[in-house]
């Protein structure tokens, strides 16, 4: 592991990208019919903390490319986004329609320039942080202050018109980690701060408990009630990152940290088959 890495961001992360793949396989069971209430509950906790972390610490670090001359930056977006988005868009499209009599979302036609304005199933994750940054780009004048009320403010957007697309609260808090910087690392070990996050991820399990009665429409985790748990939970991801990064776990979930880009990519491909397999048998 290079030196100048934080190993307690590595562990946070590597736990965030253990919720993904746990989360979605969850989703992915309760698609092919089984369904429950404590699933359900299991759903909304996780999808009211694991992307939002993702996204309060790329916008963390994005300090690196904010002042990128353009054809650097495009540059970096081409390399580190933009290309395994195209890739692993078309690669999981052509699965997803070679495979549509197995799969719980079936495609029928197969058009992969779609992929262009409409990305395919969990690689939205990658889109909207691709349009994060170009945005961030756009902002770099800004003072960090100013880019932090932004992003609070994109947050609100799909709360008061719900019309919107509620990933545009993805877009928000990227913002709010660009503005908040790497203060945010040493805020999530602070006493108060673990103390008022611990509170309100305590109300966020009862209020999922609470709606894990009905049926999960749409997004998960996207009613306002959650909104709190997607800056507390981050939070608290970070600090159990710290704590675990000085015990022997940090080997194990760090590594997955370092590779959450690859996790990522294909792990839907991954459980969707294991998921397959299963029912098949």
């Amino acid at each position: 592991m290079p030196l100048d890495r934080d190993a307690s961001v590595d562990v946070a992360r590597g736990l965030a990208m253990v919720l993904v793949v746990f989360g979605h396989a969850l989703d992915g069971a309760q698609s092919a019919g089984f369904d429950s209430h404590s699933l359900r509950m299991a759903l909304l906790v996780i999808y009211a903390v694991h992307i939002p972390l993702f996204f309060l610490i790329s916008g963390a670090f994005a300090a690196s490319v904010r002042n990128k001359p353009w054809i650097q930056f495009v540059s970096h977006l081409l390399t580190r986004l933009i290309w395994p988005y195209l890739l692993w868009s078309v690669i999981l499209l052509t699965l997803q329609y070679v495979l549509r009599d197995h799969t719980n979302g079936a495609v029928e036609l197969y058009r992969p320039f779609t992929i262009l304005w409409q990305a395919p199933a969990v690689m939205w994750f990658l889109y909207v942080l691709i349009v994060s940054l170009v945005l961030l780009r756009l902002l770099a004048a800004l003072p960090s202050a100013c880019i932090l009320i932004l992003g609070l403010v994109v947050f609100a957007l799909p709360y008061v018109f719900p019309e919107l697309s509620q990933k545009i609260r993805f877009e928000g808090q990227f913002l709010v980690g660009v503005g908040a910087g790497l203060d945010i690392l040493h805020h999530a070990v602070r006493p108060k701060s673990l103390v008022i996050c611990a509170i309100v991820m305590a109300v966020t399990i009862e209020r999922a408990f609470s709606a894990a009665h009905m049926p999960i429409t749409g997004y998960p985790a996207s009613d306002l009630v959650f909104a709190p748990a997607n800056f507390a939970g981050p939070l608290l991801i970070l600090a159990v990152g710290r704590w675990l990064s000085q015990t022997d776990a940090v080997s194990f979930i760090g590594e997955i940290g370092r590779n959450t880009m690859a996790i990522f990519v294909t792990h839907i491909i991954v459980t969707a088959g294991m998921r397959i397999a299963l029912l098949g048998l």
